[in-house]
């Protein structure tokens, strides 16, 4: 096996792995659950599994944080099942240590958002700045394609050996600086507006 062989292997399932599956996985199904509407079955088995190990609000009870459905029942503020690519954490002084022990966290995510959002916007709010729900949407509504997409051209360029071979690493590896040109656009805006 080639070096260049081994190094799309070890990115394709770290991107497969940390985002594609959740990301596909949980593909509209936060907006049904706001809806009301019932989501596939293992949409509640990739959320349980992924969020295992990640934040939960401090303030949900413990038995909510386990489960899915049991967060829907309780109307809890569900969060974002894929693998975090930012975090971020503040405290106020109307938000005391003992109440709020690691701050009000919030992670992103390239689909969305988890953590303490209800508390974060109300943060913003007093400051002037929009909610969370306001930035990214196109960033968002694409991710789930653009993951999609890259998984199929890495998986490719694994298997075809033809002459334009590495063109199809040029959207997997270009992502990055297109992601980071928009996340930086995010911050400006939103620390401006």
């Amino acid at each position: 096996m080639k070096k260049y062989q081994i190094y799309t292997i070890i990115a394709l399932v770290l991107m497969t792995v940390c985002f594609t599956i959740p990301v596909l996985g949980w593909f509209g199904a936060k907006a049904k659950i706001a809806a009301g509407e019932p989501i596939a079955g293992y949409s509640y088995k990739i959320y349980d599994l992924y969020t295992s190990f990640q934040y939960k609000n401090h303030l949900m009870p413990d038995d909510v944080k386990a489960s899915l459905q049991k967060a829907i029942e309780q109307k809890a503020e569900i969060g974002t099942p894929s693998f975090p690519i930012w975090y971020v954490a503040l405290e106020a002084p109307n938000y005391p240590k003992d109440a709020f022990p690691d701050g009000i966290p919030v992670y992103f995510h390239v689909d969305g958002y988890g953590g303490d959002v209800h508390e974060m916007n109300t943060i913003n709010h007093y400051i002037g700045m929009y909610p969370m729900e306001h930035g990214g949407n196109v960033e968002r509504a694409i991710a789930p394609y653009y993951l999609l997409i890259s998984t199929l051209c890495m998986l490719a360029f694994l298997y075809y050996d033809g002459k334009f071979n590495s063109l199809l690493m040029v959207l997997p590896t270009i992502a990055p600086l297109l992601f980071m040109g928009a996340f930086a656009g995010w911050l400006y805006w939103y620390g401006h507006n």
